[in-house]
């Protein structure tokens, strides 16, 4: 009989760079993304730990430069810092998720000064968006506490809260 608490869990340490990964493959002009970048990894399926930085751009998606780390195990994922420029502000997050012994999570976002513009054309430029949202999900549902929206050009805040199942 084999003692399978004897046996030590394998170790990764693992670096991946890519460059010119379109999506769909082989239709370069056409790509609707385009990235590059840099991911590592490592530790055991029961404690790791991954950090990637990329670059990223599509047809209806706007170019930026995101950072992501987190750490994990065998049941669960922890989003310890995201961090994105994007259409010329940022954007920040934090969250979790576990998949045993169901699928929930959240994810709390921060946008500043972002410049939707360029998605979409009718927002006047040089008019920044900020908005904060903590997404939450447990099994079939989930639930929002609360989107808090600024809206440019005046004083007002669009508050939204909300709780349903998918």
């Amino acid at each position: 009989e084999v003692d399978w608490g004897a046996i030590p869990e394998p170790l990764v340490q693992a670096r991946l760079q890519w460059s010119g990964l379109d999506w769909p493959p082989g239709r370069r002009s056409e790509a609707e993304i385009r990235n590059q970048g840099t991911a590592t990894l490592n530790g055991s399926a029961q404690d790791y730990a991954l950090e990637t930085a990329f670059e990223l751009a599509g047809r209806s998606l706007p170019s930026g430069h995101w950072q992501l780390k987190a750490k994990g195990g065998r049941q669960e994922l922890a989003l310890v810092e995201l961090n994105a420029e994007v259409l010329q502000g940022w954007l920040r997050g934090s969250g979790a998720l576990q998949w045993r012994p169901g699928l929930a999570g959240q994810l709390d976002l921060r946008l500043c000064n972002l410049q939707p513009h360029e998605l979409l054309p009718d927002w006047p430029v040089g008019t920044p968006l900020a908005a904060s949202l903590w997404l939450g999900l447990d099994g079939d549902w989930l639930e929002i506490q609360p989107l808090e929206l600024s809206l440019p050009g005046t004083q007002g805040r669009l508050t939204l809260s909300a709780k349903g199942r998918l």
